[in-house]
C-alpha cells in the first residue's frame, strides 16, 4: 500500500505551496499600491512599486496557471482515492470479510482480492507514469498479509481494533481539533484586522478638536487599505481551506468511529466479517464526502486572479 500512499504527500505539498503564494503574491501585490508614489500619504514610497506590483501579480497569475494546467489537485484526489479503496479492500481481505470469507479456498480468494484491485486501477483515472514503479514489480499479497489472515479471531479482532479502528479515531480526532484551532485563529485575526482598520477610518472622520484616547489619535490613517488587505487575505485563506467545515465534518465522523469502537467489545466470530464491512463503508462514506468537499474547493479557487 506504501506505494499507493508515496503520491498524497508530494502532491498535497504542491497544491498547498502554489495556494500558499497565489495568496501571498495577491497581499503583496496589493499591498505595494499604498506605498507607490500616487499612493496615500505614508512614512516612506517604493519608487519601483509599479514593477513590484508587475512582477507579484505576474506570479499569482503563474501559479494560478500552474494549477489549471498541471491540476495538482486532480492528481491528488485520484491518488487519495486510489489509496483509500486499496486500504479497505486490503482490510476487508485480511479480515476475512466479504468478499474474501474463509468459505473460498486461499487460492480463489487471493485470485479474487487481486482481480479486485485490477478493477480499482481500472476505474481510477491515474497514469501509469505517476505511479512508482515497484508496485508492478512486488507481490499484491504479502507474508504479513497472509499470517493476519491466518490469525485466530481473538487476535484479528485486537489487531482491526488497535491498528484500524484506533488509528482512524486518533486521525480525525487530532484533525477535528487542528481545523477548529485553525479557524478560531484565522477568525480572530481577520476580526482583529477590520476593528483596527475601522479604527483607523474613523480617524479620518473625526474633527481633530475631538477629545480621542492618544494610542488612537497616533494611528496612521494610511494604515486603513493594508489592514483590510490583510482582513481580506485572512478571510479568503479562511474560505479556501473550510476549517469550521472540516471541523465538524471530522469530529461527527470521531464520533461515528467511537460508536463503533464501543460496538467492537461485543461482535461474536460470526458477526466479525459484517462488521468489519461496515466499519469499512464508514471511512469510505467520508473520503467520499471529503472528496466532494475538495471539488467545490477546487472550483472555487480556480477562478482567475483578475476576478
Amino acid at each position: 500500500m506504501s506505494g499507493y500512499c508515496a503520491l498524497c504527500p508530494f502532491y498535497r505539498k504542491a497544491v498547498r505551496g502554489l495556494l500558499k503564494i497565489q495568496f501571498i503574491s495577491l497581499f503583496i501585490a496589493s499591498s505595494i499600491t499604498v506605498f507607490s508614489p500616487s499612493g496615500p500619504t505614508t512614512p516612506f514610497k517604493i519608487a519601483s512599486a509599479g514593477y513590484l506590483f508587475f512582477v507579484t501579480l505576474s506570479l499569482a497569475a503563474l501559479c494560478w496557471s500552474i494549477r489549471k494546467k498541471k491540476e495538482p489537485e486532480k492528481v491528488w484526489y485520484e491518488s487519495r482515492a486510489l489509496t483509500e479503496s486499496v486500504k479497505t479492500m486490503t482490510w476487508r481481505f485480511i479480515m476475512g470479510a466479504e468478499p474474501f470469507n474463509s468459505h473460498y479456498t486461499d487460492e480463489q480468494v487471493e485470485s479474487h482480492f487481486i482481480g479486485e484491485l485490477n478493477r480499482i486501477w481500472e476505474l481510477n483515472e491515474m497514469g501509469d507514469k505517476e505511479i512508482d514503479d515497484t508496485l508492478k514489480k512486488t507481490p499484491q499479497v504479502t507474508e504479513w498479509m497472509k499470517n493476519v489472515r491466518d490469525s485466530s479471531f481473538k487476535e484479528k479482532k485486537c489487531y482491526y481494533c488497535n491498528t484500524r479502528i484506533q488509528s482512524q479515531l486518533n486521525w480525525y480526532q487530532q484533525k477535528a481539533a487542528f481545523n477548529k484551532k485553525q479557524a478560531t485563529l484565522f477568525s480572530r485575526c481577520s476580526r482583529a484586522a477590520y476593528l483596527l482598520a475601522m479604527a483607523v477610518a474613523c480617524l479620518q472622520l473625526i474633527d481633530s478638536s475631538y477629545p480621542i484616547p492618544n494610542w488612537l489619535s497616533e494611528l496612521p490613517t494610511w494604515l486603513s487599505e493594508p489592514l483590510l488587505v490583510i482582513a481580506a487575505g485572512l478571510l479568503g485563506w479562511t474560505q479556501a481551506k473550510k476549517y469550521s467545515e472540516l471541523a465538524s465534518s471530522y469530529s461527527l465522523t470521531a464520533r461515528e468511529i467511537s460508536r463503533l469502537q464501543k460496538r467492537m467489545v461485543d461482535v461474536t466470530e460470526e458477526q466479525f466479517g459484517d462488521f468489519v464491512n461496515d466499519a469499512e463503508t464508514a471511512f469510505s462514506r467520508e473520503h467520499t464526502q471529503w472528496a466532494a468537499r475538495q471539488i467545490k474547493i477546487t472550483a472555487a479557487t480556480y477562478a482567475s486572479p483578475a476576478e
